[in-house]
């Protein structure tokens, strides 16, 4: 049964919470798929109001929501090791036993893993390699820019899908950003890379079951080890990623984007329990 009243018993010191709905607790829009995890939690924020921080549950689970910027530095730096674990706890377990699966990354991983890989890539996140890829952002925009004007061009009356316009953005942007590849978005309506990237969010039945399998039933989710992605979406990018640091390192070449900068990290971080040969492997929880 879902303990409901984790957040308002004596011992918790009245934190506020909010209504919960049976079952969802305060992410009903999230599971339903009426509004994506950033929108859902965003709600949440607002509705808990002038509160330096408030108690949410995640179906059954309770969080700490935190809201105050002096609160939030608290815990991402000064007091950072007693907070090993964060949310959203939907997909990867304390174990993560897939290797190179996509959910071992610093967004969706958990635990002690989480705080490691956080800790790592800190120095990948800065702002001043960050804004070493504006350039390849205006690229993608002076793209758009082109794709637009030839639409604008034509002398009859053509619908166009502002989606499917921001689709064709965000491919080439992750495309030459995280991978240094060109995508040719606007020059066709398909690529393989926005097939795989669109697999990954998309509603479709599987991802939809294997959500709420996962949030329903963690413990058995866990035990069956079972793939929180389609298996051909994790290898196709585990195999380009792969293609890619191979082939910079066979001919010593660097770009500015994301994987150089993982690349930059591994090289000069020799750790045997972070760095690994094959650049995406990361090491079992104890």
């Amino acid at each position: 049964m879902a303990d409901f009243g984790h957040w308002t018993s004596s011992l918790r010191l009245n934190i506020k919470s909010l209504k919960t709905f049976p079952v969802f607790g305060n992410v009903a829009q999230f599971i339903l798929l009426r509004k994506i995890y950033h929108e859902t939690i965003n709600d949440l924020y607002e509705a808990l109001g002038d509160v330096p921080f408030g108690g949410v549950y995640q179906m059954h689970d309770p969080f700490l929501l935190v809201k105050d910027p002096k609160l939030i530095n608290r815990v991402l730096i000064a007091d950072f090791k007693v907070f090993s674990s964060r949310g959203p706890v939907l997909f990867a377990s304390q174990k993560q036993k897939l290797k190179n699966d996509l959910t071992m990354n610093v967004t969706l991983a958990h635990g002690e893993r989480w705080k490691m890989l956080r800790q790592k890539m800190s120095s990948v996140f800065t702002s001043y390699k960050t804004k070493q890829m504006y350039e390849q952002v205006s690229y993608c925009v002076n793209l758009l820019t082109e794709f637009v004007d030839k639409q604008m061009d034509v002398t009859e009356s053509v619908d166009v899908s502002t989606k499917n316009i921001a689709d064709k953005l965000a491919v080439e942007v992750m495309g030459l950003c995280f991978f240094g590849i060109q995508c040719h978005s606007f020059e066709r309506d398909y690529s393989e890379f926005a097939v795989m990237c669109g697999q990954i969010f998309t509603t479709q039945s599987a991802n939809v079951i294997r959500l709420i399998f996962s949030i329903f039933n963690k413990k058995l989710w866990h035990k069956l080890n079972l793939p929180d992605f389609n298996k051909k979406v994790t290898e196709f990018f585990k195999s380009m990623s792969l293609d890619v640091v191979s082939h910079r390192r066979q001919n010593k070449q660097t770009r500015n984007d994301f994987l150089q900068l993982l690349m930059n990290m591994q090289n000069s971080h020799i750790d045997p329990e972070f760095a690994v040969a094959s650049c995406g492997e990361v090491p079992e929880d104890s």
